[in-house]
């Protein structure tokens, strides 16, 4: 997702002097492909993450899905769609109180077949930290996806060392994203100039919009 694309709407004390907004970043990311986007907040602020126009022609059962990271144990994540005449609907508003997911990516998913007969719909994501508290605090989105689901979408990104010298071991990390529905079984195989290096067979499901 090119989140440079992406509108940005801000309130509040820390949005007004300089101290929060939202950015693309490429200091972290969900699958392993290089970024993502920031949503900062610092105090009694509201951040909102809002794309362009998205057509559903077509869409059978279109769904909103992304994936987000937060330590924030405050505050709350909301995810909405607005209709082309302006209005709002939330889709979720998920209460950060007691954060179950303790700072790592978590998958989050909506349906969108009510909005099916819009002549568009622009989808959004607000990090709403209103509390009157001087602390500053992200949350990260990485993997936005509106429309059906494929049967089958696996997309793999490896990290490796540009450079390896002669004869010395490196390391290389292999993530499995799954931008379709469910998968039950997949294996990564390992090459340089065809010849197999590494193979690796995963039985567990890897869920829609879930990485390994």
């Amino acid at each position: 997702t090119n989140y440079a694309l992406w509108i940005g709407e801000y309130e509040g004390f820390g949005c007004n002097n300089g101290y929060s907004g939202y950015a693309p970043v490429t200091t972290d990311d969900a699958s392993g492909d290089g970024g993502c986007a920031d949503l900062s907040t610092y105090y009694e602020d509201k951040v909102t993450l809002l794309s362009g126009k998205i057509s559903l022609d077509g869409a059978s059962a279109p769904v909103m899905a992304f994936s987000q990271k937060t330590a924030s144990a405050s505050g709350s994540v909301v995810a909405f769609v607005a209709a082309p005449d302006g209005s709002r609907t939330v889709l979720g508003t998920e209460d950060l109180s007691g954060n179950a997911d303790g700072g790592e990516w978590a998958v989050r998913k909506f349906d969108l077949s009510a909005f099916r007969n819009c002549a568009f719909v622009q989808i959004g994501i607000t990090f709403d930290q209103h509390e009157a508290v001087y602390k500053e605090q992200h949350l990260l989105i990485d993997n936005l996806f509106v429309g059906d689901l494929p049967a089958t979408d696996l997309a793999v990104s490896v990290a490796a060392p540009k450079k390896v010298r002669r004869g010395h071991e490196a390391t290389v990390n292999i993530t499995v994203a799954n931008c379709g529905s469910d998968a039950s079984a997949y294996t990564v195989r390992l090459k340089k100039d065809g010849e197999l290096l590494a193979e690796s067979k995963s039985t567990e499901p890897l869920a829609a919009f879930g990485f390994n």
